[in-house]
Parts: C-alpha cells; structure tokens; sequence
C-alpha cells in the first residue's frame, strides 16, 4: 500500500513543519497575533489531515492484523483520543486575550502539547509504517 504510506509521510512532515515553524513563533517575546492565527489554521489542518489517513490505515492494517498488531492498533487508538482532549482543552483555554494575557504560560503549556504531538507522530511512524511496509510484499 505505498500510496497510503507516501500519503502517511507526507502528513507527518507537514505537521512537523508547522510545529517547528509554531515553536519559532512561541519563542518569541511577545505574541504576534497574524503569525499566531495562521500557525493555528496550519496545525489544525495538518493534524485534522494526519488524523484522518491514521484513520484509514488503521482500518486497512485492521483488516489482516496479527495479534499483536491489532494491540499495537488499539493502543494508537486509545493515544489519539487522549491527545484529542488534550489539545482540545488548550485551545479552549488558549484563547488569544489569554495568549497576550499570559505569554509566558501559554508558552510554557504550548511547548508540553507540542512535545505530545511529535511523540504522537513517533509512535505512528514506528508502528505504522512497518505495518504498510508489509503489506507492501505481500
């Protein structure tokens, strides 16, 4: 299934990029609302895109899964539910006036769910990939 897995790099890349661009925007001394809102839209975008192939090869992987991939696929699953609430809750709290009003928590909060994300990204990569590679030979 290469196309799937071209498909999988390409949205992992491009939620990588947006992150390392969000983290030179965060390090910044003061927030800089366009550059905030755009990186925002960026994000979501990459992330909602990401999301939703991880969907579909999960499905396709599901499909003639051993055991202990169905376990690996299972444990994705109950991981993306938990990233979800947690970047839901910083975005609800996150909120602009809130950005300008505490800079440097929203910083601070901001660099933690970016430290998820990219470990979200590493776990499908390593357990993913391998999945579509073999399937790839078959």
């Amino acid at each position: 299934m290469e196309p799937m897995l071209g498909q999988l790099r390409d949205a992992h890349d491009a939620l990588l990029h947006a992150l390392a661009s969000q983290e030179e925007v965060m390090g910044r001394a003061a927030p800089d609302r366009a550059a905030l809102s755009h990186l925002g839209i960026r994000i979501s975008k990459a992330s909602r895109q990401r999301k939703a192939l991880v969907q579909d090869v999960t499905a396709y992987c599901l499909e003639d899964a051993s055991p202990e991939e169905a376990h690996a696929l299972e444990a994705l699953s109950r991981d993306a539910t938990e990233l979800t609430l947690l970047t839901t809750r910083h975005i609800g709290r996150w909120t602009m006036p809130m950005m300008f009003a505490d800079w440097a928590g929203c910083r601070s909060e901001t660099t933690m769910l970016r430290m998820a994300m990219r470990k979200r990204v590493e776990l499908e990569r390593s357990a993913l990939y391998p999945m579509l590679q073999a399937r790839m030979h078959i």
